[in-house]
């Protein structure tokens, strides 16, 4: 475990920042025979180093020169300075000058007229077809829907409500995924009309071999190949369409009768953090967004020598337009925005996560844990909100 000795995400430009990381067992340090930490700051630090790991006990101190954050990651290694077995590495981070970190990329001047152009251009959200959840969660009723594209691929969602709802009645809830080409599952929200929506234009009850097949053609989705022009002109990115069809469903829900016309929830993980905020920029209903860990904030970040993601499509100006940083400033003022993030997250890392957060101008939240990761959330949690 690791520690911070004030909140982390609390110092100062130029304060000293000081970790202490522990080997723990039954709560009390243990030897080990090294450590191996790396450190990497977002003014330009670097160091890695393998020291004695005698008193199980390792202290790292460093200053930042500038708003942004410090990384670090230590491992507990064995006499042959390999990682031990069955010991998680600390991943973890601290921040200075928290309310002064933005996007370091500046925002396409066109942005909103971009979107506004895109969104003036979609049909109805007619449904095209609807087939009933042959096993729906007890008291509710489930369909598989696809919703009308125009001329562009259509829309795919698993709508559930409770049986015998009245119309006005319900909230809305809307909740999007994360990255990959993969079965979604239907939500059941007491009270609400839900929607769980693909990122991608397929169906939702196709066989194993039809799956297989997507995720080979999909494989890489968004991410620019050599030879591929997909991520140099912004009328191209994956994300477009994907984003698109987000809104459809978006319209639909705010178009169906059980809605009260007033409650809208969306909420997402990783992508569908991305997803639910931009959605929640374009349709301009939503009372609450609620995301976890969220992609794509920051694109480019790393070319003023923020830290990096380890999965994210490399920066091109087209990707300038799907930005999360630039959809949360966005948001209606009415929206309350909660978001949950780890200071160890390297495919979001914290500064990107920081710039979203401070971008908002409606009522805002954020828990960042330390120790957490994209995959990883430690048992014993430090968190820090603000």
């Amino acid at each position: 475990m690791g520690v911070t000795d004030k909140n982390p995400i609390s110092y100062a430009v130029s304060e000293e920042i000081t970790v202490t990381v522990k080997l723990l067992q039954n709560g009390k340090p243990v030897s080990c025979p090294y450590f191996y930490y790396e450190l990497q700051t977002e003014d330009g630090k670097n160091k890695s180093e393998t020291v004695s790991g005698e008193k199980g006990i390792l202290t790292l101190k460093t200053t930042l020169s500038k708003a942004g954050y410090v990384k670090y990651i230590v491992r507990a290694l064995d006499a042959d300075k390999a990682k031990l077995a069955d010991i998680r590495e600390f991943s973890g981070g601290a921040g200075a000058g928290f309310e002064d970190i933005g996007k370091a990329k500046s925002q396409p001047a066109d942005f909103e007229q971009f979107w506004s152009s895109k969104v003036s251009t979609l049909c109805e959200p007619d449904v095209l077809e609807q087939k009933e959840i042959s096993n729906p969660a007890s008291g509710y009723k489930g369909y598989i829907i696809k919703l009308d594209m125009g001329s562009a691929d259509p829309a795919y969602a698993y709508l559930t409500y409770p049986e015998n709802s009245e119309n006005g009645t319900l909230k809305a809830a809307i909740i999007y995924h994360g990255y990959g080409v993969n079965k979604i599952s239907p939500i059941y929200v007491k009270n609400t009309v839900s929607l769980s929506v693909c990122a991608h234009s397929m169906e939702l009850d196709g066989t194993a071999e039809y799956y297989k097949d997507m995720q080979a053609k999909l494989d890489g989705y968004g991410f620019k190949k050599v030879g591929d022009t997909e991520n140099s002109d912004k009328e191209k990115v994956y994300f477009k369409n994907m984003l698109l069809r987000d809104l459809q469903a978006a319209r639909y829900i705010m178009n169906n009768p059980l809605w009260n016309g007033k409650d809208l929830t969306i909420s997402g993980g990783s992508q569908g953090a991305f997803q639910a905020t931009a959605v929640a920029a374009l349709c301009q209903k939503a009372t609450e967004l609620n995301i976890t860990i969220p992609w794509l904030c920051d694109i480019g970040g790393e070319t003023s020598g923020r830290i990096n993601s380890n999965f994210r499509p490399s920066f091109t100006e087209a990707l300038s337009y799907y930005d999360t940083v630039s959809f949360a400033a966005m948001l209606n003022k009415n929206c309350n925005v909660k978001i949950e993030a780890g200071l160890g997250d390297r495919t979001c890392p914290p500064s990107g996560v920081t710039a979203l957060y401070n971008a908002i101008k409606a009522p805002k939240s954020i828990l960042f844990t330390q120790n957490r990761t994209h995959e990883y959330s430690p048992e014993i949690a430090f968190v820090y909100e603000k």
